[in-house]
C-alpha cells in the first residue's frame, strides 16, 4: 500500500471538516445524524465543528484587517483629491479670466471632485 503523504492527509482532513461544516451548517444535521453520513466518532465531528468555527473565526479578522485597510487607503487617495481641490481652486482665481490656465485649473477641480466622489461611494461613504 503506498504512503500517503503529509499534504494528502491535511487535504483530506480537510474535505471532511469541510463536510462536516456543510453537513451541519447547510443540511442542519445533528452529530449522531453527522457520524453515521461521514463514518467518523462523535469527538472527531465536535473536534472538526470546533476547529471550523477556528477558521472562520480567524478568516473574518483578516477580512476586517483588509476592510479597514482598503477604507484606510480610500481615505488618504480622498484627502489628495481634497487637496488637489484647494490648489486647482486657488490656480483657477489667480488665473486670468477666460484664459486656457484657467479652463485647464477647471478640469483638474471638476475630476478631483467626480473621483472623490467615486471613492466616497465605494467606501459606502456616499450616497
Amino acid at each position: 500500500m503506498p504512503r500517503v503523504s503529509s499534504a494528502e492527509k491535511k487535504q483530506a482532513i480537510m474535505e471532511r471538516r469541510w463536510k462536516v461544516w456543510r453537513l451541519r451548517v447547510v443540511q442542519k444535521l445533528d452529530i449522531s445524524e453527522i457520524v453515521k453520513a461521514v463514518g467518523v466518532s462523535a469527538s472527531t465531528v465536535e473536534a472538526d465543528l470546533a476547529e471550523m468555527r477556528k477558521m472562520r473565526t480567524e478568516h473574518l479578522r483578516q477580512s476586517k484587517q483588509a476592510q479597514e485597510a482598503a477604507i484606510h487607503a480610500g481615505i488618504e487617495v480622498v484627502e489628495e483629491c481634497d487637496a488637489m481641490c484647494r490648489q486647482a481652486w486657488s490656480d483657477l482665481f489667480a488665473a486670468q479670466p477666460g484664459s486656457a490656465t484657467r479652463a485647464k485649473f477647471l478640469t483638474v477641480l471638476l475630476n478631483a471632485i467626480g473621483r472623490r466622489i467615486e471613492i466616497l461611494q465605494s467606501l459606502g461613504m456616499l450616497d
